[in-house]
């Protein structure tokens, strides 16, 4: 007979009892006030929203951290010890230098090779800027004297920075803040298709026509031969610098890498491209989301006083919208002028020459809180992903310009699942971004299907949070994460993904086929031979 489908008291009792059973876990196996150093070299202030959610919620629950980064939490937290890089490093100066960029809007054409050295550059320059800090030299020095039980460093083009689970000997537990990237399979050993899974920095989704997956399988190529031939060098040459004196001795930096025991990556389904995962990878996108808090009082005076609701504009921490060259400012201008909507702009500059009455300027927005509000309806965004995150759990459909870097790839998606859709920067005037905007407001799809897409991402059995302390948990209770990892982790890309074996299995058919062509063409020459042989006996028997 067959089975009933579950009742919706039954899938109520199932989400009830799923947390308990991660409550069960911390009962049974506690881990008590372990002493946790997050090393955070990268200077972005979106990424540390991610970090600095986690890293205080070990403080809170009694555990003794002590964090290194370019960024406050800015309150005062019991076992929560700061060590600030400061001032910290303006690393878009140098790479708009190195690269020859005036701005950041100038890279939103940047080729793979480009994008690539880009990220190595970031890599290279905000991790020696992060090892010649006083502090972070002070916990080099002092490792023999000093003990952690875990070392939680972020996962972003710093790996030099993994040497610290070596002369700690702790565990290293990675943050990934924007999504899993291909080149990660190595690392985790994860078997990631490249004929679905596109790189981070192309603008394609998983459903890729011939072209669209010749191009993602070399510039996923090209990764591989990026981190092995530039950015792992130079990774190891600041290990040298840094870390040349002490008696540990240094491992290669594919050594460091599989020195990971989990991965915690910030993103979740459905606005991640699905992938075979492997238990050592763990998503928990959101985790920087906390509940809403009240807005300052102008800003919410703005909103509340909002009859027909209000469009939230941000372009994000590293892009700034007083950046914008001004004959697109006038168009965007143009637009909020005639809408009968109010604007709620993250404007860097005190100032905004010819700002519509129907437009608020802020030079920072709690855009969490604000998102959350009943009166904002739709939210104009550069396409970053935290961005996209809270869009999608606080319900707001979106219209992105994506400029450069994962944007493109996070607005592709967002179209694909109809909760939002892109207007190319190169064709933003005042006719295309009107006609953008009355597409989102009076279009009720976009409304519709984030409903749907927001109730999915909210759909897990636990929380990102609990999910994130349960592994980090995990990983000490365990000194390690050694039972995670697939050994896929010790072969080589080529061999991971068979490269290795449609190469053999194609020489030895071509070895075939030429065998086979030699043995015909033989066969034919001793015939031929043969034949001449008997033709000449003839012509001599007739002689004689």
């Amino acid at each position: 007979m067959a089975m009933p489908y579950r009742s919706g008291i039954f899938d109520s009792i199932i989400r009830l009892i799923s947390p308990l059973v991660f409550l069960l876990a911390y009962i049974l196996d506690p881990v008590n006030s372990a002493n946790i150093l997050g090393l955070f070299a990268y200077p972005g202030k979106s990424h540390f929203m991610v970090l600095k959610a986690i890293m205080m919620e070990l403080a809170k629950k009694g555990n003794n951290v002590t964090v290194v980064s370019s960024h406050s939490i800015n309150e005062k937290l019991e076992n929560y010890n700061e060590l600030l890089i400061d001032p910290p490093l303006d690393y878009w100066s140098t790479i708009k230098t190195e690269l020859g960029y005036g701005d950041m809007f100038e890279m939103r054409d940047m080729s793979t090779r480009e994008t690539y050295q880009m990220m190595n550059l970031i890599g290279f320059t905000t991790t020696d800027y992060f090892l010649e800090n006083n502090h972070v030299k002070n916990l080099i020095n002092n490792a023999g004297n000093q003990q952690f039980d875990l070392i939680i460093v972020e996962q972003f083009f710093q790996d030099a920075v993994l040497m610290f689970g070596k002369i700690y000997k702790a565990p290293v537990v990675a943050i990934n803040t924007y999504s899993i990237e291909n080149h990660m399979s190595t690392m985790m050993g994860l078997v990631i298709p490249w004929a679905h899974s596109p790189q981070d920095f192309l603008p394609y989704c998983d459903r890729m026509n011939f072209w669209e997956r010749l191009h993602n399988t070399f510039s996923s190529l090209y990764s591989e031969y990026n981190r092995k031939y530039n950015f792992f060098p130079q990774q190891h040459s600041l290990i040298r610098k840094h870390f040349g004196h002490l008696s540990e001795a240094i491992p290669s930096m594919e050594e460091l890498e599989k020195s990971v025991s989990v991965l915690l990556a910030n993103n979740y389904i459905p606005l991640d491209i699905p992938k075979p995962m492997v238990m050592g990878i763990v998503y928990i996108g959101g985790v920087h989301i906390p509940p809403p808090k009240n807005i300052v009082w102008d800003i919410k005076r703005f909103i509340d006083d909002s009859p027909r609701g209000v469009i939230y504009f941000s372009l994000g921490t590293n892009l700034k919208s007083s950046d914008i060259p001004q004959e697109k400012l006038k168009a965007i201008l143009n637009v909020f002028k005639k809408l009968k909507q109010r604007v709620l702009w993250k404007w860097e500059d005190e100032y905004l020459p010819n700002c519509p009455d129907n437009v608020m300027i802020k030079k920072w927005i709690p855009q969490s809180d604000v998102l959350a509000h009943p009166h904002v309806n739709y939210f104009i965004t550069h396409g970053g992903l935290l961005s996209i995150q809270e869009a999608v759990y606080r319900n707001v459909p979106i219209l992105g310009i994506p400029i450069f870097g994962d944007q493109h790839i996070n607005m592709k998606r967002a179209t694909e699942l109809g909760f939002g859709f892109k207007l190319d920067y190169h064709n933003l005037t005042e006719e295309s971004f009107s006609w953008a905007i009355n597409e989102l407001i009076t279009n009720p799809q976009y409304s519709t299907k984030m409903r749907e897409i927001s109730k999915i991402f909210r759909d897990r059995p636990v929380g990102a949070m609990h999910t994130a302390i349960y592994w980090i948990d995990y990983v000490i209770r365990h000194k390690g994460g050694e039972y995670l990892k697939p050994a896929a982790v010790d072969i080589p890309w080529y061999s991971l993904y068979l490269i290795d074996i449609i190469l053999f299995i194609g020489f030895c058919i071509f070895l075939s086929v030429i065998t086979i062509i030699l043995l015909v063409w033989l066969i034919y020459y001793i015939r031929n031979r043969y034949k001449e042989n008997q033709s000449y006996k003839k012509i001599i028997s007739k002689e004689i």
